[in-house]
């Protein structure tokens, strides 16, 4: 198996409006483009650590060129009207590849 490409999109809307003293789940959608059949191990890490909040495999068969992984991540309540936000990385080691979102901001509502 050999990965070609990689690509992590933002589908939450920047500046949605939310609760922010409640978490709030912000999805993104990874994508392993590749050739060839069997297994790709991938993790995905948030903002700026390093450690994996999530671990998986994208499974290809003959003739698949993509595979794709949605993430759910929850953005954690802010104090004093800050906004929300967030970015993830997904990562292949086995190609030395990562890809890395956009930052998500979520506007807060006024109480």
């Amino acid at each position: 198996m050999r990965v070609t490409q990689l690509s992590v999109a933002t589908l939450t809307k920047p500046g949605t409006t939310v609760d922010c003293s409640q978490p709030n789940k912000a999805e993104f959608d990874g994508k392993i483009s590749g050739t060839g059949k069997g297994d790709v191990p991938s993790f995905w890490t948030l903002a700026s650590s390093s450690d994996p909040i999530e671990s998986g495999r994208a499974h290809f068969d003959p003739g698949t060129e993509s595979v794709s992984l949605l993430k759910v991540v929850d953005l954690q309540p802010t104090v004093n009207g800050a906004p929300q936000s967030g970015f993830v990385t997904l990562h292949v080691p086995s190609a030395n590849l990562t890809a890395r979102s956009d930052q998500v901001t979520l506007t807060c509502a006024k109480p």
